[in-house]
């Protein structure tokens, strides 16, 4: 199936391509984005077909710790250090966790809810990688994005903003692209794929983003385990052998043939290394501000609202954690933390019964690639990006959906 054509076989199937499509708008609109007031515009449909669906135990379990979480959020207010900023974010936890259970219903209408998965993410990456590429060329970039003296070199935020935003925006798509690209395509649809193969590991490199480097091939080194295995020494996969050879002969050539100064940036970033993840100054810092964190607040958080005053309270030189489990930890404590830990078994344990190849792949790219994914932007929890993200793993993950997904 060609997924750049919308096959929408029932309006579900189209409400799941259409509603991730809309992240392809970044922070336009500010609190107010597309993804954001469609979500709120389709509500009451929403709760129509909630009300009409016997969702799986699994998806029940999931909805309870949501009104758990929620609770925990409004209760933490009394306690938050930032109570205006905590209001604010419980207004968007509510409405990324509709967004995230809009997309749960409608897979349980849809007729092929995994395909809509993957054509939505496709989408978001075939609209904004053009972008992307003109700002990499022309060192020009939307009126949307930050003061360029943030980010004094050639880089990509699209309509994000930040460009660390768009690099995982990115990340969250390529399994998706990974495992479209397992599939047996025609010739001009596998030139697009990898087309948006090599944009995308592009836009990683130029952005020098540590942790979206090594999750892109993280991402490759399972892809290619998947390619090769049960296959046969063909001509297709030949090509694609030679065509793994010429994408990193490419990104080494465009480091070689790059600028002094884009080359000595990006060695003085990968030098510091993966353990840089956890052992440089001021990420060292921000842990262990956590640990003492978790202790004066007896395990319970700041409260929501509160991972830059409290972080600014312990002294620490970062405004933000950049990285999705302390931000969780900072804001709630032991209890909502423990029970994100669960939500994520439950979203990637399935994959042990899934027969789809593609999907084991999109879940297991997913789980091995998911901690350098989640240590790059400023926060994830605001990302209505990141709720879709885990909506279409819960998507992909349902065995439910899994002999649709085998037959496509």
């Amino acid at each position: 199936m060609n997924h750049l054509k919308v096959k929408a076989d029932n309006k579900f199937d189209f409400l799941i391509v259409f509603l991730i499509s809309l992240l392809v708008f970044g922070d336009v609109g500010g609190a107010l984005q597309p993804v954001r007031f469609f979500a709120i515009f389709i509500f009451p449909l929403f709760l129509l077909r909630f009300a009409s669906i016997n969702i799986c135990a699994r998806d029940k379990n999931i909805l309870f710790f949501f009104y758990f979480w929620l609770f925990f959020s409004v209760l933490s207010l009394f306690w938050s250090i930032n109570q205006a900023e905590g209001l604010r974010q419980i207004i968007y936890y509510l409405i990324h966790f509709i967004l995230f259970f809009q997309l749960v219903v409608f897979s349980n209408k849809a007729n092929n809810a995994k395909e809509a998965v993957i054509s939505g993410w496709l989408y978001v990456l075939f609209l904004t990688l053009p972008i992307a590429i003109w700002e990499i060329v022309t060192n020009n970039h939307l009126s949307i994005a930050l003061d360029s003296s943030l980010f004094p070199y050639r880089h990509a935020s699209v309509t994000f903003g930040n460009p660390n935003a768009y690099i995982v925006v990115v990340l969250f798509a390529l399994p998706f692209l990974l495992s479209e690209m397992l599939r047996q395509n025609g010739v001009y649809f596998s030139v697009v794929l990898w087309v948006l193969l090599l944009a995308s590991g592009l836009v990683l490199v130029v952005n020098s983003s540590r942790g979206g480097i090594l999750a892109l091939f993280i991402y490759l080194f399972i892809f290619a385990l998947f390619g090769v295995s049960k296959s046969k020494v063909t001509g297709k996969n030949i090509f694609k052998f030679f065509s793994f050879v010429f994408f990193f002969g490419f990104l080494t050539c465009f480091l070689v043939l790059g600028s002094d100064d884009f080359f000595a940036r990006f060695f003085d970033r990968l030098s510091l290394g993966v353990s840089s993840f956890f052992s440089d100054p001021a990420r060292l810092g921000i842990y262990i501000s956590s640990i003492e964190i978790l202790f004066e607040t007896s395990f319970f958080g700041f409260g929501i609202g509160s991972e830059v005053d409290a972080l600014k309270h312990r002294g620490v030189a970062a405004h933000n954690s950049h990285n999705l489990f302390l931000e969780i930890i900072i804001q709630f404590g032991v209890f909502v933390f423990a029970g994100f830990l669960i939500f994520l078994v439950k979203i990637f344990v399935p994959v042990f019964h899934l027969r789809d190849k593609r999907s084991k792949f999109v879940l297991m790219a997913s789980f091995f690639a998911f901690l350098p994914v989640t240590v790059i932007n400023s926060s994830y929890l605001l990302m209505p990006s990141f709720w879709l993200f885990l909506s279409s793993l819960l998507i992909v993950s349902s065995v439910r959906e899994d002999s649709k997904m085998n037959h496509a």
